[in-house]
């Protein structure tokens, strides 16, 4: 058991309003700081990458759209889910979305952290998209809907399981 005063400064470190109570620290702050992981297996890949599932479900959820299958598995996040085969091209749907509105929200601070600039629109475009490809959350969601092809090619289901 942690005390008062270690959940305000666990709270403080991780952003959470002081009226929170201690068992909602412990939810968030394990959610939030130890990054509970959620697998998904495909049939033949598996998906596992603890600083990004969370955050990309979050994110989704943020966004001023339904996306059923997704809330599905934030809401399933830490038990055990299965996406069946007739849900597969609509997960995928919502992926692309997600990832396309993450993209139209990364490419902005990307070009001004790393200051790029070209006349050349071709050559802008390829680094945009070099530097997109060491996103880790642009690469999460992609690997997730190639986890969706794949499924789909091979007429199976996938299988999320969380901690």
């Amino acid at each position: 058991m942690v005390s008062s005063a270690a959940f305000h400064i666990l709270g403080r470190l991780a952003n959470f309003p002081k009226n929170t109570s201690p068992l909602l620290y412990d939810y968030l702050f394990l959610a939030k700081e130890l990054h509970m992981a959620f697998d998904i297996y495909g049939p033949e890949t598996h998906l596992a990458d603890d600083s990004c599932d969370y955050e990309m479900l979050e994110f989704a959820s943020s966004l001023n759209k339904k996306l059923p299958f997704l809330e599905k598995l934030l809401n399933k996040f830490y038990n055990s889910t299965e996406v069946k085969i007739q849900e597969i091209s609509l997960l995928k749907c919502e992926l692309e979305f997600v990832r396309k509105k993450y993209q139209e929200k990364i490419i902005p601070i990307i070009i001004k952290e790393k200051r790029i600039y070209s006349k050349n629109r071709k050559i802008y475009k390829h680094i945009i998209a070099q530097l997109l490809m060491k996103d880790r959350m642009y690469n999460y969601l992609s690997d997730f809907i190639n986890i969706c092809d794949e499924a789909d090619e091979k007429n199976t289901t996938i299988r999320c399981i969380g901690d």
